[in-house]
């Protein structure tokens, strides 16, 4: 009898995992078609916003501006990539 009642247990924990693992991905999704249909102005909240971009705005409306080095640096990888250059070879250009 233990055994039914561990594994049980454990079903019933996978489906609360399982349940708040789609919970949050359709969060997620709601967040950035909000993002693209540009209704959305809250804080990038998974994760960090791209190094070349530097946030200027408040906690209610989050502005950013570009770090021109690091924004520079960007545009150069990605004319190095278009050249045909491999991730390596650009990281050991840019280094």
């Amino acid at each position: 009898m233990d055994l039914v009642y561990s594994l049980l247990v454990m079903i019933r924990a996978h489906e609360e995992s399982d349940t708040k693992s789609k919970r949050v991905l359709a969060a997620l999704r709601l967040q950035c078609q909000a993002w693209q249909a540009g209704t959305y102005r809250g804080h990038i909240r998974n994760g960090k916003p791209p190094t070349w971009l530097v946030e200027t705005g408040s906690v209610e409306w989050p502005l950013y501006e570009l770090n021109t080095a690091r924004a520079e640096a960007l545009r150069h990888a990605i004319d190095l990539y278009r050249q045909g250059y491999g991730g390596s070879a650009i990281a050991g250009r840019l280094n």
